[in-house]
């Protein structure tokens, strides 16, 4: 996502090309800055603004992306609390097996949850890992993402917790 626009260049150009033409300094001194400044505007372009992301998440859009490895083989899966509703909508929520040899048994995988932006605010999702006829407190991991989405349904931040 972009947030210069040739627009805002040109803009930008014209408001420097006023303020030199205020300096009182000579014609050569006047080219040269003018020079300077426009090879900066143009080697420089606009910059994409770049979301810092925990590790096993993505975002593109108004969609987020969870991807946690699991090994259901040995019993312990991941569970998602989600927290405020009407943020985010789980669209979908699935185990996803490595590629082994066939003779492999007891290989883990990934859990991967796909979730949309639907509303401004904020919302944490907690993902615990295990065994779902032990107690929830006996999780021997937990990761919680807190997720902000902007007006326009996009995923605005993403921030681990633990």
């Amino acid at each position: 996502m972009l947030y210069c626009s040739q627009r805002t260049r040109k803009l930008e150009s014209l408001r420097i090309i006023d303020e030199v033409r205020a300096l009182k300094i000579n014609q050569l001194g006047k080219t040269l800055l003018l020079i300077s400044v426009f090879s900066l505007l143009i080697f420089s372009g606009c910059t994409a603004k770049k979301m810092v992301l925990p590790s096993g998440s993505e975002v593109e859009g108004d969609k987020l992306t969870i991807t946690l490895e699991e090994n259901p083989t040995t019993g312990y899966v991941w569970t998602l609390k989600m927290g405020t509703e009407n943020i985010v909508s789980l669209e979908s929520d699935e185990y996803i097996p490595i590629q082994t040899s066939e003779n492999v048994v007891g290989s883990g995988g990934n859990h991967v949850w796909n979730f949309n932006g639907v509303s401004k605010g904020e919302t944490v999702l907690t993902f615990k890992y295990y065994r779902p006829w032990e107690k929830e407190d006996s999780a021997i991991e937990t990761r919680i993402f807190t997720v902000t989405v902007s007006e326009n349904g996009e995923i605005a931040s993403v921030v681990s917790g633990s």
